[in-house]
């Protein structure tokens, strides 16, 4: 009776390392993606490198508009200019809305923030 129950409790154990062994065979083969949806992805790919390509070419093809050295200064300029506000309104934005959590209760902060469109 005992030789019986050593072989069973050998055999558990040995089970139960085989389980785990196929569980995690399991986990690998669930966890890739279907053949449909790689098909789908490739052609979602595909169409996209199509778009980029037509893109590019159109670029290669010389089909812009050569801007000046002046002109391009000053569009620099003005971005920079552009950049710096919104840097500035940033920074005022957190100030205030330090301001605001001192007030407003935790609850109602998420709320508030979307409403004031501080989340896009």
């Amino acid at each position: 009776m005992d030789s019986r129950i050593q072989t069973l409790r050998t055999e558990t154990a040995s089970l139960m390392t085989s389980a785990k062994s196929q569980r995690s065979i399991l986990s690998s083969i669930t966890s890739t993606l279907s053949t449909t949806d790689m098909l789908s992805s490739i052609s979602a790919l595909e169409v996209e490198k199509e778009e980029i390509e037509k893109r590019l070419e159109e670029l290669r093809g010389g089909n812009m508009v050569v801007v000046g050295q002046e002109e391009g200064e000053s569009v620099e300029r003005e971005w920079r200019a552009w950049k710096g506000i919104e840097e500035r309104r940033k920074k005022i934005v957190v100030e205030i809305w330090r301001a605001i959590e001192g007030v407003v209760e935790k609850e109602g902060r998420a709320e508030l923030r979307e409403r004031l469109g501080l989340d896009e």
